[in-house]
């Protein structure tokens, strides 16, 4: 995908913060434990907002690379969690900071949306 030639449509589900932009996105293939602990946001399922995302294709190679566009300068790890692949994207100091939601196709991994906690 291009970046310069891709035109997103964002469907926005509830109020969400700035931070989408062109990636600078670092990417951990596998994380040490120390770094991501787990898959969870620091808040409540109540403070917390969700994009869904409709992004024309094609897929991509890896999860992290499927949500790069939307993750800025967040460090990117992905974890398995009840079968399903989960991307986290983590602060500087390795809290987590928004979680993406992707999904495998035959033509590769595609972003579905992320949540983030509000402001």
């Amino acid at each position: 995908m291009r970046i310069g030639h891709v035109v997103v449509m964002v469907a926005v589900v509830a109020a969400v913060g700035s931070g989408c932009g062109a990636s600078t996105a670092a990417t951990r293939e596998d994380p040490t434990p120390s770094a991501v602990t787990g898959t969870a946001l620091p808040c409540a399922d109540a403070e917390q907002s969700r994009v869904d995302l409709d992004v024309p294709g094609p897929g991509q190679p890896s999860p992290e690379e499927a949500v790069a566009t939307y993750a800025g300068a967040l460090e990117l790890a992905s974890r398995e969690v009840n079968g399903d692949t989960v991307v986290v994207g983590l602060r500087q100091d390795g809290s987590i900071f928004r979680t993406y939601h992707v999904s495998q196709r035959a033509d590769g991994w595609w972003p579905d949306g992320y949540s983030e906690c509000r402001a």
